[in-house]
């Protein structure tokens, strides 16, 4: 999902989490714990948050980031004013981030954008490390359900950049009224004209419709049974779905075809692209949208230099003030951290954004976290996929 000229421009595709690739994340993450036992001070939970190093002895400050969210309106300006250069790296998931630091690319990166559903491992990895947020300026004004999934153990491990909810994406001529809940995915209303999304939150939409998402925590902890009964709720779709799909091109085609008629979507790049299409959809928020919401934050590399650490609080300052969270929204068609970014955007874009109304944007959404056994959850959705097919 990324650039267009629009006043909201077109987002870069949210990748899947890509459980397999987390299994193997995860996997060199405990060879990184054993290796450093022993004494290594780069594990994240033994290294002192703050900088004191001199940030004009940074020669570059390296990003890691999602393609996109690096725009010129956020670099530029930091850039001119501190004098240190800003070099911008690419990721396409938040495992394969993970799994590149864990195999020693924090030699490489200074600073990572990465999502709060491989925090836990990436604090156990020791490849990002602890944020004081007392050099954060505006940290008190960000949201707090944007920061509170990257705090652990009474640390914050990373700076809120930016976050999005998946919604249920519908035709207004098959459905006349607002879904309220994703058990009208197996309406008959519906035979032949569902669309899923290749992702580990088809899981999660089976789990709000049998009820498990009542304690959230529980949705990170599904035992074998639980992903059993899911695996045969979401079976049960088989007459009503027409299509999996994997990129957000694709589910708009199968919506501007008329193939699709309802699906949960990325938020904020196919609703959008739709209606410029003249296609009649609309987004719902079901009142059971459970683990559907994402989150992001900008995360210190356990290996950062002083210097270069020193660099990166300038940085996520600039990045998360109201004029550098409105330079991202514009970039990406994202909800910003700090809705003081609001004053810097355009009417259309605050309400496309969700800083109008975030409460009735965002609903009773769930950020999704990383699963204890990603095997588990991986294995499920294979079968789900295959059964479907």
């Amino acid at each position: 999902m990324r650039a267009s000229k629009s006043a909201v421009r077109k987002p870069r595709p949210r990748r899947p989490l890509g459980l397999a690739l987390l299994v193997v994340a995860v996997a060199l993450a405990a060879a990184a714990i054993l290796s450093a036992c022993g004494g290594s001070s780069s594990a994240g939970g033994e290294t002192t948050a703050g900088a004191t190093g001199n940030l004009h002895n940074c020669k570059a400050l390296r990003l890691y980031t999602w393609e996109g969210q690096a725009p010129a309106g956020l670099l530029e300006p930091f850039e001119k004013k501190y004098g240190v250069p800003v070099k911008v790296s690419y990721m396409t998931s938040a495992a394969e981030a993970l799994a590149k630091l864990a195999a020693g690319g924090t030699q490489q990166i200074d600073i990572v954008s990465n999502e709060a559903s491989v925090l836990k491992p990436s604090v156990e990895a020791g490849v990002i490390k602890p944020i004081d947020v007392s050099k954060i300026h505006e940290f008190a004004k960000l949201f707090p359900f944007d920061a509170e999934p990257f705090e652990d153990k009474g640390q914050y491990y990373g700076v809120p950049s930016l976050w999005g909810v998946n919604k249920l994406l519908y035709s207004t001529e098959v459905l006349k009224t607002a879904p309220t809940s994703w058990k009208e995915l197996w309406s008959p209303k519906l035979k032949g004209q569902v669309g899923l999304w290749e992702d580990v939150s088809m899981l999660y939409i089976g789990a709000a419709v049998l009820g498990y998402d009542k304690n959230p925590e529980q949705l990170w902890n599904l035992s074998q049974e639980q992903l059993n009964n899911i695996r045969d709720k979401m079976l049960e779709l088989k007459g009503n779905v027409r299509a999996v799909w994997n990129s957000g091109g694709d589910l708009i085609q199968l919506m501007a075809n008329n193939e699709v008629a309802a699906s949960p979507d990325w938020g904020g790049y196919q609703y959008p692209e739709l209606k410029k299409q003249g296609v009649p959809v609309a987004e719902a928020v079901p009142s059971d949208i459970g683990a559907q919401a994402w989150a992001e934050a900008m995360q210190l590399s356990s290996a950062i230099s002083p210097d270069c650490e020193a660099a990166a609080y300038a940085f996520l300052n600039e990045m998360v003030s109201p004029r550098g969270q409105a330079a991202l929204v514009e970039a990406t068609g994202y909800s910003p951290a700090n809705p003081g970014a609001a004053k810097y955007l355009k009417k259309e874009t605050i309400q496309a954004v969700g800083l109008n109304n975030v409460n009735a944007f965002r609903g009773n959404a769930i950020i999704k976290q990383a699963p204890t056994n990603p095997e588990a959850y991986d294995q499920t959705l294979q079968e789900i996929i295959s059964g479907l097919g």
